[in-house]
């Protein structure tokens, strides 16, 4: 297989996320000034420099168009009219950034990505998978050979970059689809294996369920739908036994009652915080700290960790800031997805789908236990695969 990127309009997507991949915190922690990072800039002047040469003349999915108009109204709103301090309107802008990462990528999506012409993007993730796994692997290597003494396999965060963990959920959705044999599961257990050695449990039950989502893409309506209620029945009794009721567990069960509370039964599930609030009330803080021990949110020397630390899943984050209803406006163009995983059955016919299909329902694993859209170390990756999949799934003649 060649990894040569070849000139085309994707070139600056590559790129962009080839330095994600290869550079990682260097790329979007360098500060330039204030608040600004490099990272930023450069999607910034990308951006100005796109739109400047092939302007907008049409959007996509009106319900994405309002999700983004929803988001910028919030903003605004929380910047003018809640009487927010400096400090906490820039809080607010940091806030926002997700919708921005997400903004940028719709952007893109509505410039360039169309279906007739998405086999070069298909073929990209495929690439940024085993390129992961072969840096991943060299980064082992290296933390044996020259950091031996500080290193554990089984301690501690030993992933490359972060997007390197979006990586190995490409890796094992193309093994899935793409192998067959012997091949397809000594690969796929590598793959599972490194998953349990990056310090991310969440990472291992995402690569685990692409697994679950081969097998029940090819089984009848009725399996599928057993089998995942007994999934979600297991993993609701695996949050009982106190093998699972760790600190870490702990606080995120909590701190998604808490966020659910607000966004159900104080906002209806209808409005948002907007921005510029915190996630957690001191009271909130009060009982993580009587419950579990955890100070994170009433440490002084970081006073503002209520407003930076969201809950561990970036879905929670966007119904926190601008409702529940928002949230299902995001979603809303991903039912072809949906509707082509439960009426799929039998053998794969389309593998682009199928791969596209593990590689979504994964990242929405990934996601719904850490905080990825919220940074701009991976977010446009799952933007990339989440708009390749709209749009896929909406070409007309492909089974």
């Amino acid at each position: 297989m060649s990894f040569k990127i070849k000139k085309s309009k994707y070139s600056p997507l590559y790129i962009y996320i080839y330095v994600l991949l290869f550079f990682g915190l260097f790329f979007t922690k360098t500060q330039v000034f204030g608040p600004l990072y490099l990272h930023d800039l450069v999607l910034i002047l990308f951006t100005i420099y796109s739109l400047a040469f092939k302007p907008l003349k049409s959007v996509k999915h009106e319900s994405l168009f309002i999700f983004i108009g929803i988001s910028i109204i919030y903003l605004f709103g929380s910047i003018f009219f809640l009487g927010l301090s400096v400090e906490l309107k820039v809080i607010a802008l940091r806030q926002f950034m997700m919708y921005f990462y997400f903004i940028i990528a719709y952007i893109f999506y509505n410039q360039y990505i169309k279906n007739r012409d998405l086999t070069p993007l298909i073929n990209f993730l495929i690439k940024f998978g085993y390129i992961s796994i072969f840096l991943q692997i060299l980064y082992f290597i290296y933390l044996i050979v020259f950091n031996n003494k500080d290193f554990s396999l089984f301690d501690g965060y030993n992933y490359y970059t972060h997007a390197v963990m979006f990586g190995l959920l490409n890796f094992g959705a193309y093994i899935l689809v793409f192998k067959e044999g012997i091949t397809k599961w000594a690969f796929f257990l590598i793959t599972l294996l490194l998953s349990t050695l990056l310090g991310h449990a969440s990472l291992f039950l995402a690569v685990f369920s692409l697994t679950l989502f081969y097998f029940l893409i090819k089984a009848s309506l009725k399996v599928k739908l057993s089998s995942i209620f007994l999934s979600i029945l297991c993993v609701w009794l695996l949050t009982l036994l106190p093998q699972f009721q760790d600190a870490n567990a702990s606080w995120r069960l909590m701190f998604w009652s808490e966020i659910n509370r607000i966004v159900f039964l104080e906002n209806y599930g209808v409005l948002g915080k907007g921005f510029g609030a915190p996630y957690a009330s001191l009271s909130f803080a009060h009982e993580l700290f009587e419950t579990l021990g955890a100070h994170g949110f009433l440490d002084k020397s970081r006073h503002l960790e209520r407003w930076v630390s969201p809950p561990h899943n970036s879905f929670l984050t966007i119904c926190f800031h601008t409702g529940f209803i928002s949230l299902l406006l995001l979603l809303y163009p991903i039912k072809n997805t949906v509707k082509y995983f439960f009426i799929q059955s039998g053998k794969i016919i389309n593998k682009n789908k199928a791969f596209l299909v593990l590689l979504l329902f994964s990242y929405f694993v990934w996601v719904s236990f850490n905080v990825v859209l919220e940074l701009p170390h991976s977010a446009l990756v799952f933007w990339l695969v989440f708009f390749v999949s709209i749009e896929y799934f909406n070409k007309r003649n492909v089974t």
